[in-house]
């Protein structure tokens, strides 16, 4: 996107932020859990595949909450009211899962045609945070 330098600055900022709440540890673990919760709902469900993608969180949660898998509901419950429970392990922890990082937004902004970083490359080194936080995440769900 093409801006002024200090519109450009300020959107730097922003998508480093955003980065940094979507790629951590503990929310690429909720959506690892959420992903597997929706995957066991939609075996017992197929129907509902094509329209899944269309509901609101409200009304995926509401699905998945009131699935006749108990396997989903415990899900459901230790994403909604018991999260304390998502604890980070080593790899090879018994019931360890893994959370990847998919993708970092990497949408630079441009001041008259050129990166911001080369403009002020003071700015690289805070762009590079998010690629700092890459890697595997293993965790697993604590017993009650």
């Amino acid at each position: 996107m093409e801006t002024d330098e200090e519109t450009a600055i300020h959107l730097l900022h922003a998508a480093i932020q955003d980065n940094l709440i979507f790629l951590s540890p503990y929310f690429l673990a909720v959506d690892v859990l959420l992903g597997q919760a929706a995957a066991l709902h939609l075996e017992l469900h197929p129907e509902l595949k094509e329209s899944i993608a269309l509901m609101t969180d409200y009304q995926m949660t509401a699905q998945l909450e009131n699935s006749e898998s108990a396997a989903v509901r415990d899900i459901m419950r230790v994403l909604l009211w018991e999260p304390h429970r998502i604890v980070f392990c080593e790899a090879d922890a018994t019931g360890a899962l893994r959370a990847d990082i998919r993708k970092v937004y990497d949408k630079r902004p441009l001041v008259d045609g050129v990166p911001l970083r080369d403009l002020r490359p003071e700015h690289q080194t805070r762009w590079n945070e998010p690629e700092a936080v890459q890697g595997p995440y293993f965790f697993r769900v604590a017993r009650p």
